[in-house]
């Protein structure tokens, strides 16, 4: 009876840690969905204040916005200027 509870409670405890892990992703994975969508509005918003400096709208470059901040919008300035992208 004891070896049932014992079994019992390790796959239980199992279970939860591999709900947390999945759930710890999921979270991660929505904070990266938002910081991306955070980093597209403001490359639409530079693009709409800067023609002149306008940069590319996808993926990489409004996550690279979103994850880095001014930093990285300044840095893909930069690589723009410097390798005339």
């Amino acid at each position: 009876m004891n070896t049932v509870l014992f079994v019992i409670a390790a796959v239980s405890l199992l279970v939860l840690l591999m709900l947390s892990f999945m759930l710890r992703s999921v979270r991660r994975l929505w904070l990266l969905f938002l910081h991306s969508a955070a980093g597209w509005v403001g490359l639409y918003i530079w693009n709409s204040l800067f023609p002149a400096l306008m940069l590319g709208i996808n993926i990489a470059s409004a996550t690279i916005l979103g994850i880095l901040g001014i930093p990285g919008l300044f840095l893909m300035l930069a690589a723009k200027l410097l390798f005339k992208l």
